[in-house]
């Protein structure tokens, strides 16, 4: 009897010791759940990130957990822990959440930062909720975002008479829920860490703001600067396209009022050369009379001799 009772009393231990797990206490509690991904237990903005080093938090499969020192540009300090570490997939992983108690509105912040690839669409993948709901469909953290730059993704889903909802597709829960990161069309799945925070987006974004806009780097800066070059440069050269085709479409008439003067100018010719002629019968008229005159006078002299 005895050997019973402790057993059932050390089953109790564990089952609390689990729910203790998943329903974490946070400092504020609309959080219901929130998670360092390849990293230590944290606490920021007094929320408590818990690990997924133990077997308990842990993915499975598991994966490869991963800490980067490169720094995150657009975050606070404090916040830094979340988007150094990750864990990643050579396949799809997935992590058992647990279910909120209460039914109401909830959000998924999933929050990602990409330290290896520096192009887009070298890292594309999907996340799954509870098998069915695509939470976000083609990531590419840095097609999105950049290279080191903290990039978050928040996702609406409800709770309601052990029915999940997202995107008004529903499925049954039970006392938990996979969040399942999918190998996509590029490369391996991965998360630096999530939170699931009973509200709003607005609530959550309370909780945990967006990261700001991020300092270019001088590579950046040198890049713009050469992009806005090209960009003066086109500019410069269509005004001075513009600029000739206006010269150039003031200047068609002169060739048409040259031409004009050329054609009066031969028109006088032909005109002159016309009288000209013309008038040569008239002369040769006027010569035979003349003639003709002065050999009728002669006649006559001739004749009254």
């Amino acid at each position: 009897m005895r050997s019973t009772t402790k057993a059932f009393v050390a089953s109790a231990f564990v089952l609390i010791a689990l729910a203790c797990t998943f329903q974490s206490t946070h400092a504020d509690g609309r959080v219901v759940y929130a998670l360092n991904a390849g990293g230590p237990a944290v606490t920021v903005r007094g929320i408590e990130f818990e690990s997924d080093l133990d077997d308990v938090t842990q993915a499975y499969p598991s994966g490869v957990s991963a800490e980067s020192l490169i720094q995150i540009r657009n975050t606070p300090s404090e916040e830094l822990p979340l988007y150094q570490t990750e864990r990643y997939g050579l396949e799809s992983f997935t992590y058992q959440i647990p279910t909120p108690q209460q039914d109401g509105e909830f959000v998924l912040v999933l929050k990602f930062a990409e330290v290896y690839f520096q192009a887009a669409n070298q890292k594309v993948f999907d996340v799954i909720v509870n098998h069915r709901h695509v939470a976000a469909a083609d990531v590419d953290i840095f097609g999105s975002a950049g290279f080191a730059i903290a990039y978050d993704i928040h996702v609406e889903f409800s709770i309601a008479d052990g029915m999940i909802t997202l995107d008004g597709e529903s499925s049954s829960v039970e006392d938990t829920f996979p969040l399942e990161f999918a190998k996509g069309s590029a490369d391996n799945p991965k998360i630096c860490a999530f939170a699931v925070v009973a509200g709003t987006v607005d609530d959550a974004l309370e909780l945990l703001p967006l990261p700001s806009e991020p300092e270019p780097s001088p590579a950046q800066l040198q890049e713009k600067m050469q992009q806005e070059q090209r960009e003066r440069a086109v500019k410069e050269a269509a005004a001075a396209a513009a600029a000739s085709r206006e010269s150039s479409d003031s200047q068609e008439p002169l060739p048409e009022i040259g031409q004009t003067k050329a054609k009066l100018r031969s028109q006088k010719r032909r005109s002159a050369k016309n009288n000209t002629e013309s008038s040569l019968p008239v002369m040769e008229i006027g010569i035979a009379v003349g003639v003709l005159l002065l050999i009728n006078i002669v006649y006559k002299m001739v004749a009254s001799k």
